[in-house]
């Protein structure tokens, strides 16, 4: 098994195609479901199949933004030049954070035009695609330590302290499952 894509609903289509181009998506293909209905498939140059799908649903009225969904994280090759690009486009990206230390991953936020959160982060040189299951070795303070990449706050969810490490945080929960007799592992 393997997991496919998100799939968030938007307000404006045009105005979601113009933020996501501008942070490198391009469009793949667009599905006509009728009544002004669209399914817009995203995908950056490099990937191979459809990373992000666009439900534009006119007739359900303006999206609302709960609280179920976080952020969005987008790997970058060299962040500067991706906060230098999308201000160039018109948008407004946070200031780069160094969450794990100067060896760290680095990011910066953004929202698109409905609200949804988008992480940008660069990893350190060297550092495999995405967090692998050595990052989270971290997590279980009785095992060694074998990376500082997760060593980083997190921003909202149930469970999460504002400005807490996300190594705490984690090992936090962790801890708290272990009281409820829920397994935890890493995979």
């Amino acid at each position: 098994m393997r997991t496919l894509h998100p799939a968030y609903r938007i307000t404006d289509l045009a105005t979601s195609l113009a933020f996501y181009g501008a942070i490198g998506f391009e469009q793949v293909g667009r599905i006509d479901l009728g009544d002004g209905v669209t399914l817009t498939m995203l995908k950056f140059p490099a990937d191979e199949v459809v990373t992000l799908e666009l439900v534009h649903r006119p007739p359900d009225g303006p999206v609302v933004i709960g609280s179920g969904f976080s952020h969005l994280a987008v790997q970058v090759d060299d962040l500067s030049g991706m906060i230098e690009a999308v201000t160039k486009a018109g948008l407004s990206a946070g200031q780069v954070e160094r969450p794990g230390g100067l060896d760290g991953p680095q990011t910066s936020w953004l929202r698109d035009p409905d609200g949804y959160r988008i992480e940008l982060v660069q990893w350190p040189p060297g550092h495999a695609y995405g967090i692998t299951a050595a990052d989270l070795c971290a997590v279980d303070s009785r095992q060694p330590r074998k990376s500082r990449i997760l060593n980083t706050k997190m921003v909202g969810g149930p469970g999460f302290e504002p400005g807490a490490s996300r190594s705490r945080t984690l090992r936090h929960l962790v801890q708290k499952s272990r009281k409820r007799s829920i397994s935890v592992r890493n995979v």
